[in-house]
């Protein structure tokens, strides 16, 4: 079995670097109001984090995938 590159591997995880240093913003932020006695908020905040994080991928591969139709890429 060959050892996947990173692209493979953010393919697999389904997630990229948006989504997980979204994630962990959302569960520092989460974990501060848990600090005043909200239980599961940082849970909850780091889901909706990296929820957002994916949307934000997906758009950004949207439009690199427009211009690098148009423009085309370099390798």
């Amino acid at each position: 079995m060959r050892e996947l590159n990173t692209n493979e591997m953010v393919a697999v995880s389904g997630a990229g670097r948006v989504a997980d240093a979204a994630k962990a913003l959302g569960e520092g932020i989460g974990a501060l109001i848990e600090n005043f006695g909200v239980t599961g908020a940082k849970n909850a905040a780091g889901s909706l984090g990296n929820g957002i994080g994916l949307v934000v991928e997906a758009g950004i591969d949207f439009v690199s995938s427009i211009f690098g139709g148009i423009f085309g890429r370099k390798k």
